[in-house]
């Protein structure tokens, strides 16, 4: 049911009810025209409704008869587990925290929030990529003169220290945060990159485009070969040390032995001395040789300890110069280690390469980032590709499994458990399904959108509630998975929303940041 088609019901109905000051007004908000004659019978909004209560009737005699089967008893843990008592006690992003309105000098169109929840990574038409502080909302870097075209999605690694990037122009980018440099580029697609995902293991990146095919990344193995290096590179360290050590003593102990050997030469000396003495003179003598004595002794022993002394501190000098040495080795060995262990070290590869028969409309990772899940456009299924085996099991959407495509899956977004997922439909509906299951568990509406619209909903970090971008009203919708009632709209924005992401504290709070058209990026809290 499409939205000029909702609207031509309601005017129908206010016209035949007599409601003409209602309907003038409904004509200058819609700018939309009543006529008559789009729409094949009188009352067909009564008739509708009356229809579908029938409809309810039948299956409620349909299940009162038959027994409790598998898919009855999941919808009802699902409505036991998100049935509570206080459900406006429990909190969600509705007010305007803070808004940057000078981030960008164009249509902003997408946002993510880093893993440590103090930045955002934003992309433009204006074909930079920015990181900034949700603090204070000020820039601290800027990728610029790197992309072909304008940044359509950006989503942060599991570290935060990366960042991928699709663009317009069918492009890839794989960014390093740290070193603030571009590591990799990809060129895999024909037409833009509309989704893109990086799994939480960080093993791989899947993107998606509207020429029809899913690239999926994988992490390079070479992990092993570069841990092997620097081993043998440590070993090698560590044999330069041992020899230098060795050296050192060798040395230490040559300055000791010639400081003994010149006492003992000096000593020699002046025995001789002592027996060419006149013996006439020897009382004087030996006085006078009593007094030499003792100033040769303080000479020599300055003079040993002069030597001592420069050979000592050379000797401790080296030795500073080895625990420095040693400090840096453990430093590199630290890194070694610590880029050892980091994947990103390392660069992605093209897995595969797989082509649909209609553009794709989003891609997102699931089962602990064992598999893809693939929507399609005006396909009636959701294509759910294991990373590895790359065998593919398609889920029909529609619930009696036929093959009636009655709308197109535009976006997806799992629970935080991974158990349930959101699909968002070009039929301004979003509906609930068992994770690889057909079983439908919630359904809600209210969103206004058009046939050109980009779709984005996401799950509360505490699982009570569902956002959505509603494109025609310039909000964002918020509904209570319990009952499915739309329970607000946040308005801030004033020109259509093109992005949300959702993140959530050590507190346990979380928070909503939303960018568009208007050039703004807010901020929305509890």
């Amino acid at each position: 049911m499409d939205f000029e088609y909702k609207i031509s019901l309601i005017q129908q109905f206010l016209s035949e009810s007599g409601f003409n000051q209602t309907l003038s007004m409904l004509k200058k908000e819609s700018k939309q025209d009543y006529d008559p004659n789009n729409l094949t019978r009188s009352s067909e909004l009564s008739f509708l409704l009356d229809e579908s209560c029938e409809l309810k009737k039948i299956m409620n005699s349909l299940n009162t008869e038959k027994e409790e089967d598998e898919e009855d008893k999941i919808k009802r843990s699902f409505n036991e587990k998100f049935e509570f008592n206080n459900l406006l006690e429990k909190k969600y992003p509705k007010k305007v925290s803070k808004t940057f309105s000078s981030i960008h000098p164009t249509n902003i169109l997408t946002v993510s929030i880093s893993p440590n929840k103090k930045f955002i990574a934003t992309g433009s038409t204006d074909k930079t990529l920015k990181i900034t502080s949700l603090e204070n909302g000020e820039i601290v870097h800027t990728f610029s003169n790197v992309f072909d075209s304008s940044i359509l999605t950006c989503c942060y690694d599991k570290t935060g220290d990366f960042l991928v990037c699709s663009t317009m122009g069918g492009l890839l980018y794989i960014l390093n945060l740290r070193t603030k440099k571009l590591i990799q580029k990809f060129k895999k697609h024909s037409k833009y990159v509309i989704s893109v995902d990086w799994s939480k293991d960080g093993n791989w990146i899947a993107s998606a485009s509207y020429d029809n095919s899913l690239c999926l990344y994988q992490l390079s193995k070479c992990k092993k070969k570069i841990a092997k290096k620097g081993k043998e590179n440590k070993k090698q360290e560590n044999k330069k040390q041992e020899n230098k050590k060795q050296e050192i003593k060798k040395e230490k102990g040559k300055v000791l032995e010639k400081t003994v050997k010149g006492g003992e030469e000096k000593e020699k000396e002046k025995g001789k001395e002592k027996e060419n003495v006149n013996e006439n003179e020897k009382e004087i003598e030996i006085e006078i040789e009593i007094e030499q004595e003792g100033e040769e002794n303080n000479q020599i022993k300055k003079i040993n300890d002069e030597s001592s002394n420069s050979k000592m501190k050379t000797i401790q000098q080296k030795k500073k110069t080895i625990n420095e040495n040693e400090t840096s080795k453990k430093i590199k060995e630290k890194e070694l280690k610590n880029n050892n262990n980091n994947p990103y070290q390392f660069k992605f590869g093209l897995k595969k390469k797989i082509s649909f028969r209609n553009p794709i409309q989003d891609v997102i990772f699931g089962d602990n980032s064992r598999e893809m899940i693939v929507a399609v456009r005006n396909e009636n299924n959701l294509y759910y590709i294991n990373c590895e085996t790359l065998k593919v099991d398609k889920i029909n959407l529609n619930e009696n499994l036929d093959n009636h495509v009655s709308f197109s899956a535009m976006h997806l977004s799992l629970s935080p458990d991974e158990k349930y997922l959101l699909v968002t439909t070009d039929k301004d509906r979003i509906i609930t399904y068992l994770y690889k299951s057909s079983i439908q568990l919630r359904n809600f509406y209210g969103t206004m959108s058009d046939k050109f619209a980009q779709y984005h909903t996401l799950w509360s970090p505490n699982n009570y509630f569902v956002f959505s971008t509603s494109q025609i009203d310039k909000t964002i919708c918020v509904w209570n998975i319990h009952d499915e009632k739309l329970i607000c709209r946040l308005e801030g924005h004033t020109k259509l929303i093109r992005d949300i992401d959702i993140a959530q504290r050590k507190d346990g709070s979380y928070f909503l940041v939303s960018c568009g058209y208007d050039k703004k990026i807010i901020i929305w809290e509890l």
